[in-house]
């Protein structure tokens, strides 16, 4: 599947699997001291630690799939911001809406971006709400499927968002850190 994305989620999807990769070696060493400890049946760091081992093995796993089954068109988000010709809501449009009940509903306002994007002002366009609202223009008025359940939605903006909104979400790398899953 082509997908397209900003070049620093692609970056960081890369990144984030490096630290997975780390993380593995890490867990390793912790089982080959917790396996030095005497009788592997009650030793809890030897049990947590493979037990983690899996864990990661399987984003590992998740994460090559997706990064060699899928390949990737990368576009520059501050151009987001230029007067584009098309009308509706594109890739990268700011598009402010109301879901539900208008007459009760609070304005929600997202950009349109890419398949990686993670920013809580920004919907992926392959997210079922980026694929409702793409190519969507101001007053319109549908009703779309999101998590199963029908959802009214009325567009009451379509614009370009600002360049300093742009640097605000794109220009700032996000670090994740891979917090290991705790048993019981």
């Amino acid at each position: 599947m082509k997908l397209t994305v900003t070049k620093n989620s692609l970056e960081k999807k890369h990144k984030d699997l490096e630290k997975l990769k780390t993380r593995r070696k890490d867990l390793v060493i912790d089982k080959e001291e917790a396996r030095s400890q005497g009788d592997l049946k009650e030793n809890f760091g030897y049990q947590e630690a493979v037990k983690q081992i899996g864990i990661v093995d399987r984003q590992i796993a998740e994460a090559t799939e997706f990064l060699n089954k899928n390949s990737f068109d990368t576009v520059d988000p501050l151009g987001w911001s230029k007067e584009r010709k098309e009308k509706g809501a594109l890739l990268g449009s700011e598009v402010s809406f109301l879901r539900g009940d208008p007459n009760l509903a609070d304005t929600e306002m997202y950009i349109i971006g890419g398949a990686l994007d993670d920013h809580e002002d920004v919907v992926p366009y392959t997210a079922p709400l980026g694929e409702l609202l793409l190519g969507k223009k101001e007053g319109d008025k549908f009703k779309g499927e999101i998590a199963g359940r029908t959802v009214q939605i009325q567009v009451t903006k379509v614009t370009n968002p600002s360049v300093k909104k742009l640097k605000d979400i794109y220009a700032t790398e996000k670090v994740i850190e891979i917090e290991p899953e705790r048993g019981l």
